[in-house]
């Protein structure tokens, strides 16, 4: 007896596809196929590529509805801190918006200045350590200043910002309360519903394997993207004069196809952001990585800062090529740590890096230096992580890049919710209609 082959097993091209429309319930046996231009060997190939299909289909189906929530928060919180300078900016132009005098940043007073006024504005009970560089003429120094909290408890960060040019406090806020999250900034709130959705280490553990389910709902999505009927342009293309549905459809298909590197990219650096021990370990299974030495400085610098303008100086004739983005004051506890300066620097072609580097406040001497190219291939691998999430490893085109990944994130989400409720109300229909037949 033979075998009767549902249609919905079966991949029809366009002409047999309208012989079986009008018989859509019907089951049509492997003779009945042949007779329709199909081979047994093909037809048995076809019908247990579907059922692969199906399976992926209910992987992503679940993957999506059950963990794209989550992605929505993580994802539009990741795409506004891709410009978090420039949001903060927006919203504080009187703490971070200076006037530029005529000239360039060579008019800016010596950064010892700059620190100690921000140390004179710092409580007495806070320690000013960390600090964006200006990015452009018109923005302050920002610093971030920390008072010392028993162990356990949340501490408080304060920022103060000072204008490079004229070396005055143009004002200070709490960046974060360790009393109430809704007190501190913005910057600070999206800094940590981004990477933790608000729950401390439990919460970067859960991002990071949430992560690591959207790589494979990504690449279950590559698989049922596949043309296996042969039609490319459909899988390249929105469908001509689509209906809503079909429209829904393709701009889910088309989004999560065009956007698949930069999202796999993303996804697998946030992976390693948030489960940094299990990703080198992974790592190292291909590539031994290089155990960075514990370094600390010669003895302790004076409270005054005064050699941090030795220390940049250092930094900009080392390496002329980078550009300063942050720098770290060391401790002034009981023991001393060197200085550390982050550059952003040209990796060739459009790519750009960040090299880190510590030194050594009283003797100027360079401790130690991470370069974005240098090492072996799992070193060279895990430096351009942070690069490649942050959108900087390709400029302002990797930025546009890293936004838009989590702006069509969201468009994922929601065209593939829409893709359930259309199928999930007409499956409830047919129900209905087989209920009225009976």
């Amino acid at each position: 007896m033979a075998t009767p082959v549902p249609t919905s097993s079966l991949v029809c091209d366009t002409r047999l596809g309208r012989r079986l429309h009008a018989g859509r319930s019907k089951a049509y046996t492997l003779t009945e196929v042949l007779a329709m231009g199909k081979s047994p060997a093909k037809t048995r190939w076809l019908a247990s590529l579907r059922r692969r299909r199906r399976l992926w289909l209910e992987v992503h189906r679940w993957l999506g509805l059950v963990a794209g929530a989550f992605l929505v928060v993580i994802a539009l919180s990741g795409s506004a801190l891709v410009y978090f300078r420039e949001i903060d900016a927006w919203l504080n132009p009187e703490l971070l918006v200076v006037k530029a005098p005529q000239g360039d940043v060579a008019a800016y007073r010596p950064m010892s200045e700059i620190v100690a006024a921000a140390q004179r504005a710092t409580p007495a009970d806070f320690r000013l350590g960390f600090a964006y560089y200006p990015r452009n003429r018109n923005e302050a120094v920002m610093f971030y200043a920390s008072r010392r909290v028993e162990k356990g408890k949340r501490s408080t960060t304060t920022n103060v910002f000072v204008d490079p040019y004229t070396a005055r406090v143009t004002g200070t806020r709490v960046y974060s309360d360790g009393d109430s999250i809704l007190r501190g900034s913005l910057t600070e709130f999206l800094f940590k519903l981004h990477p933790s959705l608000l729950l401390g280490t439990i919460g970067s553990t859960i991002v990071g394997g949430l992560c690591v389910l959207f790589i494979v709902s990504i690449l279950s999505g590559l698989i049922l993207w596949w043309p296996i009927t042969g039609k490319w342009r459909l899988g390249f293309f929105p469908k001509r004069n689509a209906s809503p549905v079909r429209f829904n459809h393709d701009v889910h298909k088309l989004v999560g196809f065009y956007a698949l590197p930069v999202l796999l990219a993303v996804m697998l650096s946030g992976v390693y952001l948030n489960l940094r021990p299990q990703f080198r370990w992974l790592v190292e299974w291909f590539s031994p990585l290089t155990r960075m030495e514990s370094v600390s400085a010669s003895s302790r610098p004076n409270a005054d800062s005064n050699s941090i303008d030795q220390v940049l100086d250092t930094v900009r004739q080392r390496f002329p090529d980078g550009q300063v983005y942050t720098f770290s004051l060391p401790s002034m506890g009981k023991v001393a740590f060197p200085y550390a300066v982050t550059q952003l620097v040209p990796a060739g072609c459009c790519f750009v890096g960040r090299r880190s580097i510590l030194l050594d406040g009283d003797t100027g001497k360079i401790l130690q230096v991470g370069n974005p190219l240098e090492g072996g291939g799992g070193d060279v691998f895990i430096q351009w992580q942070l690069p490649v999430h942050s959108g900087y490893a390709l400029g302002e085109l990797g930025r546009i890049m890293a936004f838009l990944s989590g702006v069509g994130c969201t468009v994922l989400y929601v065209t593939g919710f829409r893709r359930w409720l259309q199928r999930r109300r007409s499956r409830m229909r047919a129900g209905h209609r087989l209920a009225g037949d009976r």
